[in-house]
């Protein structure tokens, strides 16, 4: 259960590359003329089988013994292809023809009584109200965890300055439950491994403050993926290494955080959580 920009971004931080997008000549200061057509169109794939592990096929998502299985989308409204910033004179947009397609992966011939372990994606959202180096957010316990993706956002668009980028900079995000500490990290030097570990070529900053959309000179910087934080679990590829949260009462992230925006400055959790097979009794 996520939106379609964010499991964009999260097929990039998973497999190291871009998902199909076009959205030429879409762009900031852009003026289309009435009748001048925009063709936009964006892929992405939700996962079952895990992606980055010794074996993937562990979290294949077993729909033999379900009646049903659905997706649901939701469309948004035309004008929410564009946050305001790239749209300071209130355009409106028009789409004149939308699609979905859907293609499957199935896998045959699964072996009767095989376990399949199933990843849980979901979003939990936390709006940020004021600066503070305390902003608390409580996450589910009993399962395990694969990693936890925190993005941040102002008004609609992905920025890095609600925890900021920049080796000056010392916010911190912290995991812990109780007074174990599981993950303790500056934000920027997070961006900064999470693009190496993940071999993200991400040029360049998207924007500044000063002038929202307009590139920084990319000659000299090279900047992680702007409002994206990975805390990883699974470094070896082995999914023994997940967090287990079976025998915690509380599990919780503390981050170091400013505000922005005066009404809309969020962050978003994206954790991935396995789920267990269920334990089958052994017949006598």
């Amino acid at each position: 259960n996520y939106d379609m920009e964010t499991l964009h971004r999260i097929n990039q931080i998973a497999h190291g590359t871009r998902p199909q997008i076009n959205s030429e000549p879409w762009g900031a200061g852009l003026v289309i003329l009435v009748g001048n057509h925009v063709t936009i169109s964006v892929s992405a794939t939700i996962d079952f089988e895990m992606w980055r592990a010794i074996r993937p096929i562990d979290t294949l998502l077993d729909s033999a013994g379900l009646a049903t299985l659905e997706m649901i989308v939701t469309w948004g409204a035309p004008n929410d292809m564009m946050t305001p910033d790239y749209n300071p004179a209130g355009a409106g947009v028009t789409v004149e023809d939308a699609h979905l397609f859907v293609s499957s992966v199935e896998a045959v011939g699964v072996p009767a009584g095989t376990n399949f372990m199933a990843n849980k994606e979901y979003m939990i959202r936390s709006q940020v109200t004021a600066t503070s180096n305390r902003h608390q957010i409580q996450l589910p316990v009993g399962n395990l965890y694969r990693w936890l993706i925190l993005k941040t956002h102002s008004n609609g668009k992905p920025i890095c300055t609600i925890l900021p980028f920049g080796l000056t900079n010392q916010n911190t995000i912290t995991l812990q439950a109780g007074t174990e500490v599981f993950k303790y990290r500056i934000a920027g030097t997070l961006g900064y491994d999470n693009r190496s570990d993940y071999e993200l070529e991400v040029p360049e900053l998207m924007s500044v403050a000063a002038v929202p959309g307009t590139p920084i000179d990319h000659r000299l910087t090279a900047y992680p993926l702007e409002g994206y934080y990975v805390l990883e679990f699974v470094k070896d590829g082995r999914l023994t290494e997940c967090l287990d949260t079976s025998k915690l009462s509380s599990l919780e992230l503390i981050l170091d955080v400013v505000l922005v925006g005066t009404t809309r400055d969020f962050v978003d959790i994206y954790p991935c959580e396995l789920i267990r097979p269920a334990v089958q009794a052994a017949v006598a």
